[in-house]
């Protein structure tokens, strides 16, 4: 069932036992409005009986068909208790009666006895009443269903969005932006709720997203090389001893670089201070190959180490992807690295025309890492000039994250 069709059994439910409660009300005040039209005949005759002061045979009608009885024994009942000017109501054979008894003198009481069997009104008109009360009943249903659908598509209007939402698979900035158009605190509460836990969620599968791409990215050089140089060793023995160091490099790198990934994905804390300066000197010595090919020299300006508080292999690479970085979008001959007691920094010249900026998943990987290990890279862009620089953990709060 869904909420509206539950809102709506409920309306009808509601309507149906109102009604009940109000026919009931109305049977009940016909009958109390009845009673006291005849209450009110017998205090009349009884105050016109007490201002004339005539001599009443027992048995006489005074008017309204009220009859006089001079003692209890003449009354057409008997076993009925009285009390004086109180008025009475009595059942007797089929036959209803308001009594009230009267004190004309001291040692005797008589009674004014108004016989109405044939004056009730609402028990004689109870079929009538129950089909106008049936009459009222179906257009009373037929109302409440309508106005039921009507207020309740209102009512749940902002649940319906909800559903809606749901059920495209709308994202955390779609779903804020509907719950800000909704005035209902409550519900509007809920929307907003619904579209952090949609954002964490998203975070979190752009991460592993991100953790898988890297994977491919960071093994797949290694692993092209490992079998280029196998495939050299089998066909060549004279390189095999190139061919065996190149596999030796190539396998060491996917050690290091699924260590890194597995500190990416684990919740284990790093609290050591690493030299960065020696990681980035081995970092560039084994890429000399790639930037020779690339026809590139690496100035390189060393003043001072630096530290970071981060394993070596995650180091290892933030720099190498950096560094290739670098190489893979410099547009003329020159790279420069430099590092001080700050950070480290690498420029390099780019094509300010090109759509890629550098930020590929190699980047991804090292905003990562990055975050995960508290340090901050920045990344600016002036005049043909792209610079990219890791800030150290004890220099983050001196610079501005971009």
């Amino acid at each position: 069932m869904t909420l509206g069709k539950r809102l709506n059994a409920f309306f009808v439910g509601y309507s149906i036992c109102t009604f009940a409660m109000c026919c009931l009300l109305t049977i009940v005040s016909l009958y109390a409005i009845e009673d006291g039209f005849f209450d009110r005949k017998l205090k009349t005759a009884a105050l016109e009986i007490e201002n004339e002061q005539t001599n009443l045979d027992n048995g006489q009608i005074i008017k309204f068909n009220i009859v006089y009885y001079t003692e209890q024994r003449n009354l057409p009942f008997v076993g009925a208790n009285f009390q004086t000017n109180e008025i009475t109501e009595i059942s007797h054979n089929d036959r209803y009666f308001h009594v009230l008894p009267l004190n004309r003198s001291a040692d005797t009481q008589s009674f004014l006895v108004y016989d109405v069997t044939d004056e009730l009104l609402v028990t004689n008109s109870l079929d009538d009443l129950s089909s106008l009360f049936a009459a009222l009943f179906v257009v009373m249903m037929v109302c409440t269903l309508f106005f039921t659908r009507f207020f309740s598509q209102i009512i749940l209007r902002p649940f319906q969005k909800l559903v809606e939402v749901v059920n495209t698979s709308a994202g955390y900035t779609e779903v804020q932006q509907l719950g800000e158009t909704i005035r209902e605190k409550d519900i509007k509460s809920l929307f907003l709720s619904i579209a952090e836990n949609l954002q964490q969620r998203e975070h979190m599968l752009n991460d592993q997203i991100t953790f898988n791409q890297g994977i491919s990215h960071e093994l797949s050089t290694p692993i092209q090389v490992a079998k280029h140089a196998t495939e050299l060793i089998k066909s060549n023995d004279d390189v095999s001893s190139r061919a065996l160091e190149r596999l030796k490099q190539a396998l060491n790198k996917m050690e290091k670089t699924s260590s890194a990934f597995l500190w990416l994905s684990s919740n284990n804390t790093w609290h050591v201070s690493v030299e960065v300066t020696n990681i980035l000197e081995d970092i560039i010595s084994a890429s000399r190959d790639l930037v020779q090919k690339q026809k590139l020299i690496v100035m390189t300006d060393i003043e001072q180490t630096c530290y970071l508080i981060a394993p070596r292999e995650v180091i290892g690479v933030v720099l190498e992807n950096l560094l290739r970085n670098a190489i893979n979008h410099c547009t003329d001959n020159e790279i420069s690295v430099k590092s001080d007691c700050t950070g480290v920094t690498f420029t390099n010249r780019f094509n300010t025309q090109s759509q890629s900026e550098g930020f590929g998943i190699g980047i991804l990987l090292v905003n990562q890492l990055a975050k995960r290990f508290n340090f901050v890279v920045n990344y600016t862009q002036a005049d043909g000039l792209y610079c990219a620089r890791i800030i150290t953990n004890a220099n983050i709060d001196n610079e501005q994250r971009v």
